[in-house]
């Protein structure tokens, strides 16, 4: 299994617009038939880290597939148009992180 994973960084005031924008526009628009299912979760904390509650929000969302040809088709074909509507409706001061990851055991 691979997984692409983004996570979204934002202010903490924008949690719910962040929540509703992955449900109604980013989880649609990136359904494929080669993607297995998505997963969203949100950093509650970072041990050791006692300024994490006044930092930004950061959300990961994860789409998984069978195969790495299908995960790459998908992140150069659907994922761009997304990641630029992500920056318009979350401007300047948000940011995306992107990792690919496979299964280890």
């Amino acid at each position: 299994m691979y997984t692409y994973n983004l996570t979204f960084i934002v202010d903490r005031k924008r949690e719910s617009d962040l929540a509703a924008w992955i449900d109604s526009a980013a989880i649609p628009a990136l359904s494929s038939p080669d993607c297995s299912g998505f997963r969203s979760m949100k950093v509650i904390d970072v041990p050791g880290d006692p300024e994490f509650a006044s930092q930004a929000l950061s959300v990961t969302l994860q789409a998984d597939f069978e195969f790495p040809a299908a995960l790459k088709e998908w992140s150069e074909t659907l994922l761009p148009k997304t990641v630029d509507e992500f920056h318009k409706i979350f401007g300047r001061e948000s940011m995306i992180f992107r990792s690919i990851l496979k299964s280890f055991i």
